[in-house]
């Protein structure tokens, strides 16, 4: 499986890092930006330099926020000074470019500037316009990930599997923003562009994007990121085999050992072995089902 550019399989370096540097060789995005830790910066500079782009690092690190109960945290991240963290790699054809955003970034103050950076990026207006309007709720009571948030302003919690940027937490997605509904035209319009370009490049690589986006996911704010495999969905009810997670807590294991969800609604589960009720999920956590 190969997504091979100018000789180089763009895979080598993750699969998301790869469209997003995909995304600017097609034109799709004016820049990509991919969070690199400083082992890999030369190795990515050298192999960007061979695919003529143009790329520069932050001006800063950054490092995870995890709570107080070491939990995991799906999206916040905190600049720091301290010799320690990851970068950001800034990719683009057009240099002028990077130094606006990074300007943009080095002197972030406001929504405005928010919006600015989002159309460097290459991302729709109306998701844009829902990042900054919902950010005060992000950052303060999701570490600043905004999926539950999405699944909020979108009319069911059944979606086109192309809208699937919640398996970003497992290297995998089309699109990396997070749209302002899960039914979004815009963000779906530019997840199917980039679908189109990847399957003309490789077919192998758009079938098993394809096989890995369309899944059903419980999303937590604080007890991980579950996808449920071999999975099949009628009137309410997933009966699943496997579950992927991206961490191994007791949400986890209550969720390997039984192998159906009767959904209520979105926002509220329940986690069943064949009839025998496990476990009760209606706080900080929804089910998506990508098809």
């Amino acid at each position: 499986m190969k997504l091979v550019v100018n000789k180089f399989d763009l895979l080598n370096l993750g699969k998301i890092a790869a469209i997003e540097i995909f995304c600017v060789l097609k034109d799709i995005k004016p820049i990509s930006r991919l969070n690199v830790g400083e082992t890999n910066l030369t190795k990515l500079s050298n192999i960007l330099k061979k695919l003529n782009l143009c790329t520069e690092k932050s001006d800063y690190r950054f490092i995870p926020s995890i709570d107080d109960k070491g939990n995991f945290n799906v999206g916040v991240t905190q600049k720091t000074k301290q010799k320690k963290g990851d970068y950001f790699i800034y990719i683009s054809k057009n240099k002028e470019l990077i130094k606006k955003i990074k300007q943009l970034e080095n002197n972030l103050k406001s929504g405005n500037d928010h919006k600015e950076i989002a159309k460097l990026l290459g991302y729709p207006k109306c998701c844009t316009d829902f990042y900054v309007n919902y950010r005060a709720e992000a950052v303060n009571k999701r570490k600043d990930d905004y999926t539950l948030i999405s699944l909020k302003k979108s009319k069911s919690y059944v979606f086109d599997y192309q809208l699937n940027n919640v398996l970003r937490y497992f290297d995998i997605g089309l699109i990396t923003f997070f749209p302002c509904s899960y039914q979004c035209k815009e963000a779906l319009k530019m997840s199917k562009k980039i679908f189109e370009e990847i399957k003309k490049n490789s077919s192998e690589y758009a079938n098993y994007l394809t096989k890995r986006l369309k899944c059903a996911i419980i999303y937590t704010d604080n007890d991980g990121i579950h996808v449920l495999k071999d999975f099949n969905f009628e009137k309410g009810i997933i009966n699943y085999g496997k579950v992927e997670s991206t961490c191994e807590n007791k949400l986890n294991k209550q969720l390997s050992s039984s192998n159906k969800i009767k959904i209520v609604n979105k926002n509220f589960i329940k986690i069943m072995n064949n009839e025998t009720l496990i476990k009760v999920l209606k706080k900080n956590a929804g089910i998506l089902i990508f098809k």
